[in-house]
Parts: structure tokens; C-alpha cells; sequence
């Protein structure tokens, strides 16, 4: 307990109790949070850059609830608890938003806190027909970026993600901070730069169809130019979290950015 208390000692944790939806998203929208990193640098088929600043400017309604995120929130409990059945470890509800003085930018809504190490749990459902994205992976691209958030914000030394394939199997996963430092170093700058350059002005980002291939032609948001071809599908997610790093360096081509000005903002990088 001692090193859970000294890993989130000096973040600031909003309580969730009681909160109801509406104010959980209006908190969400304040900040970057987890789900909303791998739409930024380009490594998620379910948001873009453009989806990502169009909620955090108010410009998109709520999204209703689905019978997929219904199902995910009911089984999360059953994920964790088929987690510690499997790993012998031991997990707790934080209840809370994470805040990190050190990324103002960003926030942190974790499914679990693992009791007796610094380290977190993210628990995930996906369909039978998603099998071959884990089955002898070394980590699933689509949640990488979201647990490396996590690892930033919170401090934490090690991120498990445990997945249940509705049917066909259960995977574990596990990141170390050790493995995953400059990686670490880059989102946080991407996302910082993205937020002081998009979010902030109001100006909409460059790569508004980057990682948006599930969607129709006739989904785009309103302004939204649709790119085809330009959607990213990298087998190596830490070379792409590092890839855009440099390119929110310069946005459009237009302006340099400085790298040291990014990353001197946060303590240890």
C-alpha cells in the first residue's frame, strides 16, 4: 500500500461517486483522457484527430449509449475478476479522475488499481471476430496508446490489460514503464501540442481523417474532409506514437514546434 499511496501522492483525483453521466462527460471533455490517445497519433479505427477535437470543442452531441458499451460496462467486473483468478494479484475501484500536475493537458479514468503495486488494470470485451488481433500478439495495437496514457498520467511502473473475446478465449497482457519511456515522453507531447494548437484555437487539426476508416462516406462530421487512403494501420504502435510526436512538431508544415519546449513542461522526461 505504501508505493500506491507514493505513486498517486501528488495527482489530483476527482471523485466519480455520485457523479451522473452528463457530469462525467463534461469533466471528460475538460481534458485528454485515455480512449482519446490513439485517435490523436493516428492508431484508432473508432476516432480521428478531427472526432477528438470536435468533442473537446463542443462540437459533437453526446454519444448514446450503446448495447456494446452497455455490455462492456457490466462484464468489466468479470474481466477483473477473471484477471486475478488468472494472475493471483489482487485489484480495487479507484472511483476517481487522475490528474498529473505534470500533464495539465490529460486526465486518467482507470477500470483498476492493482492493490500492493504501482501499476493499473485496463479490462476490455471485443467480438470472436477480433480473435486474431490477440491471440500470439505481444501487445494489442488498438488499446497501446491508451494504456501508455495511463502510465504517464498515473506514474505507474507496470499496466495489465486483460481482453475477454466473447466465446473464445481470454488474453493478458503487460506493459513495464521501463519498456515504454519514450513512448511515454512522445504522447505527451504529441497530445499537449495537439491541445494547445487545436483544442485551445479552435483550429481545426490537419489530420481530420487519420484512423477513421470504419466509418461511411456519409459519416463525416460537419467540415470534415475525408481522406481516403490516409488511414493508418502500423503493425508497430510505438514507432507511430513516436512518428507523430515529430510531426505535431510541425503542424502543417507551417510552424517548426520545439521538442524541449514540449517535453520540458513534465518532470523526469
Amino acid at each position: 500500500m505504501a508505493r500506491y499511496k507514493s505513486c498517486l501522492a501528488d495527482k489530483h483525483l476527482v471523485s466519480t461517486v455520485g457523479m451522473t453521466r452528463d457530469e462525467w462527460l463534461s469533466h471528460r471533455r475538460k481534458s485528454i483522457g485515455g480512449s482519446d490517445a490513439a485517435g490523436i497519433v493516428g492508431l484508432s479505427k473508432w476516432s480521428s484527430q478531427y472526432s477528438v477535437w470536435a468533442d473537446k470543442t463542443g462540437r459533437l452531441p453526446d454519444k448514446p449509449d450503446s448495447e456494446a458499451m452497455r455490455q462492456g460496462r457490466d462484464l468489466e467486473d468479470y474481466v477483473a475478476r477473471r484477471w486475478m483468478e488468472e494472475t493471483g494479484h489482487k485489484v480495487r475501484r479507484l472511483n476517481a479522475m487522475i490528474y498529473n500536475p505534470s500533464y495539465p493537458h490529460s486526465h486518467a479514468d482507470v477500470d483498476r488499481w492493482v492493490v500492493g503495486e504501482n501499476a493499473g488494470l485496463e479490462c476490455k470485451t471485443t467480438s470472436a471476430m477480433d480473435l486474431r488481433k490477440f491471440d500470439g500478439v505481444e501487445f494489442p495495437e488498438q488499446y497501446y496508446c491508451q494504456c501508455v496514457h495511463y502510465m504517464a498520467v498515473t506514474g505507474a511502473e507496470r499496466w495489465y490489460l486483460a481482453v475477454l473475446v466473447f466465446g473464445r478465449g481470454f488474453y493478458t497482457f503487460t506493459l513495464d514503464r521501463d519498456d515504454v519511456e519514450k513512448e511515454i515522453a512522445c504522447l505527451m507531447a504529441s497530445e499537449y501540442a495537439f491541445w494547445e494548437q487545436y483544442v485551445k484555437t479552435g483550429r481545426t487539426p490537419r489530420n481530420g481523417w487519420i484512423g477513421c476508416h470504419n466509418r461511411g462516406s456519409g459519416d463525416n462530421l460537419p467540415g470534415e474532409q475525408r481522406r481516403d487512403g490516409r488511414a493508418f494501420r502500423a503493425g508497430d504502435a510505438a514507432g507511430r506514437i513516436r512518428a507523430a510526436e515529430k510531426e505535431h512538431r510541425c503542424p502543417g508544415g507551417t510552424h517548426t514546434g520545439n521538442r524541449e519546449h514540449h517535453q520540458g513542461r513534465y518532470a523526469g522526461v
